[in-house]
C-alpha cells in the first residue's frame, strides 16, 4: 500500500524549495508529494510547462534541486528523489486548469448529492446503486461556474463547477457500440529520478 503526504513541514520545506526553481525554468510546481513505496520513502516533484513536460525538463529541475536537498537535509532518512509530471490522465483542479484544456476528452465524478439532479445515459443513475455519477465528453468551455462539454452521443451538458468532486482529462473518450472512438491523445508521464543519501 502506498501512503501519500501532500502537507506537513518537510513536504512545505521542499515545495519552498522547489518553487523558485520552476518559476526560473519556466514551469509549474504542480505537486511535492513524499511517499512510502514497496518499502522505499519517495519524494516527488510533479512539474508542468505550457507546452507539456519533456524529460528535459524533468532533468534540468533535478539537476537544480539535488544541491539544495543536500544542504537543507529535509529528509534525515534515505529517500529516492524524483520528477515527473502530471501524466496523460492528470487531475484539472481548478478553473484555469480546465481552461488550459478545451477540447480534451475529460471524465467528471459528480458530487454524490448532486446525482439525482444531473440527466446521465450513465448505467450508474439507478437510486439502489451508491456507485459515485460519471460523465465523460470532450470539455467545450468553463464559463460563469459553468462546464460544457459533449458527451459521446454528441449531445451538449452543461455542469455547475459546484456539483464536480473530481475531474480528469483522458486520453480518449470510450467509443459507442456503433461507432469510432473519439479524443485527442495525450502522451505519458515523464519521469527523472535518482537514490538520495
Amino acid at each position: 500500500m502506498t501512503r501519500v503526504a501532500h502537507g506537513g513541514p518537510i513536504v512545505d520545506q521542499c515545495r519552498f524549495l522547489a518553487e523558485p526553481i520552476a518559476e526560473e525554468l519556466g514551469l509549474e510546481l504542480y505537486d511535492v508529494l513524499l511517499l512510502r513505496e514497496d518499502g522505499h520513502l519517495v519524494l516527488r516533484f510533479v512539474i508542468d510547462h505550457v507546452d507539456g513536460v519533456t524529460h528535459q525538463h524533468c532533468e534540468q529541475f533535478s539537476k537544480r534541486i539535488d544541491p539544495l536537498l543536500d544542504a537543507a537535509d529535509p529528509i534525515p532518512s534515505a529517500f529516492f528523489l524524483e520528477v515527473s509530471s502530471p501524466g496523460a490522465e492528470r487531475l484539472l483542479r481548478d478553473e484555469k486548469e480546465m481552461l488550459r484544456f478545451l477540447g480534451y476528452p475529460v471524465r467528471l465524478l459528480m458530487r454524490k448529492s448532486d446525482q439525482e439532479a444531473e440527466d446521465s445515459s450513465s448505467a450508474n443513475n439507478d437510486p439502489q446503486d451508491s456507485s459515485p455519477l460519471t460523465i465523460e465528453g470532450l470539455l467545450l468551455s468553463v464559463e460563469n461556474g459553468v462546464l460544457t462539454l459533449e458527451d459521446i452521443d454528441k449531445q451538449c451538458r452543461e455542469v455547475s463547477l459546484a456539483k464536480i468532486e473530481r475531474a480528469n482529462l483522458l486520453l480518449e473518450l470510450p467509443a459507442k457500440p456503433r461507432g469510432k472512438s473519439r479524443g485527442n491523445q495525450l502522451g505519458g508521464s515523464k519521469t527523472s529520478g535518482r537514490k538520495k543519501k
